[in-house]
């Protein structure tokens, strides 16, 4: 089946990454915190509910469907994620995105984000790597955004170029990938990003980003 997600959208401009870093200077804001060990451990994700958010990253859902959206439907959401270390104008972005496998955006610039996008939108998913404008690992996953057609040994090695991308970045968390994937997995506590908007996973139901 074919991925529809690349015929949605035309080209995703900086504006629509812009919004996540603005409008949120007033109020208690909500976002996800990631407090992850450097060795290979598993990461704690808590909710942040004040002014700690200030300065957190960008993160962007954007969502995939086998199906065309109807014009109404919402399909960008946005949240605040710190935790990743990322020191670097930059964008990591995954389509590889436990359950729903939408395509998630994090990132510090919203020029990285938006060639981040961009750049997954083309190969119709896998996950990038963008630092200061350029494109520093990607693994391409054309197969319904999840799977690769090359042989193992290139998808490897494209892999280990994504996660020198995000040493690059500044982030020195163990497999730093996964925890850009598991922050759409709404079935585990506290907050996480969906494409309906963020979702208070203890209480199930959805929250604003500022209080």
């Amino acid at each position: 089946m074919q991925d529809r997600f690349a015929h949605q959208v035309h080209q995703f401009g900086e504006a629509v990454f812009a919004v996540a870093f603005g409008g949120v200077e007033h109020g208690r804001q909500r976002g996800i915190g990631l407090r992850a060990p450097l060795r290979a451990e598993a990461a704690h994700h808590f909710a942040m509910n004040d002014r700690r958010a200030q300065g957190a990253f960008a993160g962007v859902v954007i969502r995939r469907d086998i199906r065309p959206l109807e014009k109404h439907e919402q399909m960008i959401t946005m949240g605040l994620v710190t935790g990743f270390g990322f020191t670097q104008p930059c964008a990591v972005a995954t389509t590889v995105a436990h359950d729903s496998h939408q395509l998630i955006v994090v990132g510090t610039d919203e020029e990285c984000m938006a060639i981040a996008a961009n750049k997954l939108k083309e190969v119709h998913g896998g996950q990038v790597v963008v630092v200061n404008g350029e494109i520093t690992g990607i693994v391409e996953l054309p197969i319904a955004g999840l799977m690769s057609n090359e042989s193992g040994q290139t998808v490897a090695r494209k892999a280990a170029n994504v996660l020198a991308g995000y040493k690059e970045c500044g982030s020195l968390l163990n497999n730093p990938n996964m925890q850009v994937s598991l922050l759409g997995l709404v079935v585990i506590p506290e907050l996480r990003l969906s494409d309906l908007g963020l979702v208070d996973t203890k209480n199930m139901k959805f929250i604003g980003l500022v209080d």
